[in-house]
């Protein structure tokens, strides 16, 4: 899986609704790649009947910054992934124009990768990292901090030790998620529902 594409699907993720665009990286060599910088802009994407809130209309955009690395490991040199990110996300209510903020950040990557025989991979990302959620007039409405686990399905395109030609088949579930954690619709909906 390319670097970016992880990043991509790990952002999705953790977001809940977040498709940010895909910047096309290159393989991972035996030795760690250097850190490459990073920024892309995502939405507005537009969320009716939002968290199940009926005639509430959200649209989310967003910005994530932050460096990225990818290495080999293992007899089997599978592609590792390595991420540094902060962001912000905008959740407007589209019928009263009010907005908040959801700032972030967090470090992670590659927990396991396995071949798993058939032509895909199976990838166990973790990262920790906190989020903060703000209403509109900047009080702390909510907080996550903690360690959140993953695992995610690539096709490897044939060549499991080439991340460029992966594709993204599947979200396999959330393996651990340990730490504070807030209701992030109850947030979203307190703040400008």
């Amino acid at each position: 899986m390319t670097r970016s594409r992880l990043r991509t699907v790990t952002a999705s993720v953790l977001a809940g609704f977040v498709v940010p665009s895909v910047l096309t990286m290159g393989p991972a060599s035996a030795a760690p790649s250097k850190w490459d910088t990073f920024r892309f802009e995502y939405g507005p994407q537009v969320s009716r009947n939002f968290c199940g809130v009926s005639g509430l209309t959200i649209q989310q955009q967003g910005v994530a910054v932050g460096r990225e690395r990818t290495t080999s490991r293992g007899p089997d040199g599978l592609p590792y992934y390595s991420v540094q990110e902060h962001f912000v996300d905008t959740w407007t209510n589209l019928e009263t124009g009010e907005s908040m903020a959801v700032v972030g950040a967090y470090r992670g990557g590659s927990l396991r990768v396995t071949d798993n025989g058939d032509g895909t991979l199976t990838v166990l990302v973790q990262n920790t990292g906190n989020t903060v959620y703000y209403s509109p007039n900047g009080e702390v409405i909510a907080r996550d901090a903690g360690v959140f686990r993953f695992q995610l399905l690539f096709d490897h395109g044939g060549s499991p030790t080439d991340p460029s030609d992966d594709e993204f088949v599947a979200f396999l579930g959330v393996v651990k998620n340990a730490g504070l954690n807030a209701d992030f619709c109850a947030a979203i909906v307190q703040g400008i529902g």
